[in-house]
């Protein structure tokens, strides 16, 4: 699976199982339980945005989970990620204002409920997913994502064509004619070496893309065929929240295809490349969110 990020993201993942009660909701509606979870999860990220440390951690954990002592095992557990975490943190440069967004929330049946969030940065945002469930008439949080774990999540919030796609949609629009055309160094040059939120490294990087692609493409060659002269399809374009949009492309080859996908961040008025993702890297929900379902007659 090949995957390229804008860097290599911080992983942190958690996902305990809660013996302790949540005060959250008693409300059998969701829209009144997922208020009720919000106000839990607002608050969590409000206080994590003012003061990334184990000791926020700790003390919001405590205000949520009943037991004190699962919260201390927690917060070992964590130092030394979050040290990596700050490391992280002052690398992406500084918070933005509001230095959180709200996304949404996935619902599944009447007894899960995640809420989305993105914690935005200048020059990367983290995401988050908080998991709420409900055994019988009482809700529980039952896990924490963060990063890498929560990014699926945050994905599937995209709405198809949602408002400020049009520089996106040029940008990649752009790639992908000019990669179809043969014209491999210009194409990457214009999408990563001039979209890179990091200009100091945008030529290193674009330099390792198309190698890998080229790579790629290479071995592709064995199944796909050689690509088509101008061959290619914009397969969707979803807005994620008010700063991602999401693009996936499909070059086209003799015998099949190779599917794009590219991720744009708008920390404040300007578009950044986030990731730039390409063959087994496109996630099948990727493909699966552009499927049209025609039943028979």
């Amino acid at each position: 699976m090949l995957k390229l990020f804008m860097k290599q993201r911080m992983v942190l993942k958690f996902c305990w199982a809660l013996a302790g009660l949540i005060v959250c909701a008693t409300e059998s509606r969701a829209a009144d339980a997922e208020a009720a979870c919000r106000a839990i999860t607002d608050r969590f990220m409000q206080v994590w945005c003012g003061a990334p440390t184990n000791g926020a951690f700790k003390a919001l954990l405590k205000d949520i989970w009943y037991k004190p002592d699962e919260v201390d095992q927690i917060a070992r557990q964590t130092e030394t990620q979050q040290e990596r975490a700050d490391t992280f943190a002052k690398e992406e440069g500084k918070r933005l204002a509001p230095p959180y967004e709200c996304l949404g929330s996935r619902q599944m049946g009447e007894s899960h409920i995640k809420l989305i969030y993105a914690e935005k940065m200048e020059r990367s945002m983290i995401p988050w997913s908080f998991l709420f469930y409900r055994a019988e008439n009482t809700w529980r949080m039952v896990g924490i994502l963060k990063g890498e774990g929560a990014k699926e999540d945050l994905m599937a919030m995209g709405i198809e064509e949602g408002p400020d796609v049009d520089k996106p949609g040029q940008l990649m629009e752009a790639f992908m004619k000019e990669l179809s055309a043969g014209q491999d160094e210009a194409a990457f040059t214009g999408l990563v070496e001039k979209c890179w939120a990091r200009p100091d490294e945008a030529s290193e990087m674009k330099q390792r893309i198309i190698g890998s692609y080229r790579s790629r493409r290479a071995l592709g060659q064995l199944t796909l065929g050689k690509p088509i002269p101008g061959g290619y399809e914009r397969l969707s374009t979803k807005s994620i929240g008010k700063s991602l949009v999401r693009v996936v492309y499909l070059q086209k080859h003799e015998f099949g295809v190779l599917p794009f996908k590219a991720v744009f961040y708008r920390p404040d008025t300007g578009w950044t490349l986030y990731e730039l993702t390409f063959g087994e890297g496109v996630s099948k929900e990727d493909i699966s969110s552009a499927t049209t379902v025609h039943l028979a007659k």
